[in-house]
Order: C-alpha cells, then structure tokens, then sequence
C-alpha cells in the first residue's frame, strides 16, 4: 500500500489520493501508511458503511459492527484524511426512516462526504434469491430520489455529495431496470436537482 500510494503520489499532476476500504480493515500499520500520504498530499478514504443498523448489516452479510465504522472515522480524521461514506438506500427491512437514521448517523460520526446508491440485485448473489421470493422491494427511480432528497435535507452546507447514484454492471443486473438508462437517470438528475 505504501508503495502504491508513493507511486500514485508522484504522478505529475496528481493533487489527492483516494483509496476505498472497510472500517475493519484500518489497523494501525495501516493507518501509519495513510498518515504518511495525508501528509504529503489530500487523502481521501472510503468507507463502505451502507446502513448503521447492525440488524440490517448481518442480512446483507457486512461482517463488521457499526462501532468499527465510528472509530475509523475517527482514526482517518485524527490524521488528516478526508472521510466519504458510502450509504445504500432501499436494503431488505429497511424503511425511510432507518435510512435517514443512516444518513443522520454518519454525519454525526464527522464523515466529510457521502456516496449513495440504490440497492441492486445481481445475478448469483444470496439478494438475488431474495428478489425472486419478493423478500425484497427494489426502489423505483422517482421514489429514490424521494429518499436522495430527504437525505441532503440532513446534510450540513458544507458536505460533498461525490454520488447521487451508481450503476451495476449491465450484463449481470437484474434490478432495479431504471439504472441501466445512465442518461435518462443523468437527466433526471439534473432536471430534478437544478444541477
């Protein structure tokens, strides 16, 4: 890692580092590297977090506790790293309100941005499974930007929205369909955001 990070560093032009990981998997030698390239440039980290309820997390099969999420953050911003959390909207037993207790609780732990996505069901995945015995709801476009919209209501001024949305990989998306139209969904955006 430190390696990557000095190489990446040194590119001509290169302004900031972002790396992408879980909140277990932040030890100290770990944070020693990423101290390193705070201090030599802005660092950014990733954190795929998707819901603070830890009911919700043994369903999807995360394999960590959410205290674990609280003390990466806090970790990653004792040594200077910009923090961006990645949140899901529309997982199995979750209602508005849990997703907003998600987004309500990131923002609370200091994470300086946010990701979000709708869920999406992949072929050869347990979700899949799940789907098709209608164990799960997919979320409509209109009705996730709904969400989306509520979401940045909590947010504070100076937060950085880096995703509005994500896209599976096409050829082993099952749903939600309306991802797979990128422009629509981009328009739609825009159209609806002013952006």
């Amino acid at each position: 890692l430190a390696d990557a990070l000095r190489q990446a560093s040194a590119v001509e032009g290169v302004e900031a580092v972002s790396v992408a990981t879980r909140p277990d998997c932040l030890g100290p030698e770990i944070l020693d590297v990423l101290k390193e390239q705070a201090d030599r440039m802005p660092l950014f980290v990733e954190l795929g977090l998707q819901t603070s309820s830890d009911v919700t997390a043994r369903k999807i099969n995360r394999c960590y506790e959410t205290k674990e999420y609280v003390e990466a953050v806090g970790n990653l911003k004792s040594i200077g790293a910009n923090v961006i959390t990645h949140i899901i909207f529309g997982l199995p037993g979750e209602d508005s309100k849990m997703m907003m207790d998600t987004v309500r609780f990131c923002r609370d732990s200091g994470t300086d941005g946010y990701k979000f996505t709708c869920l999406y069901v992949l072929q050869n995945t347990a979700l899949q499974k799940m789907w098709e015995d209608n164990e799960v709801e997919i979320l409509q476009m209109e009705e996730y930007f709904d969400i989306v919209e509520e979401a940045i209501g909590l947010l504070p001024e100076d937060a950085v929205i880096h995703r509005f949305t994500g896209d599976g990989p096409k050829k082993i998306l099952l749903a939600p369909e309306w991802t797979k139209n990128k422009r629509q969904v981009i328009n739609y955006i825009n159209r609806r955001f002013g952006l």
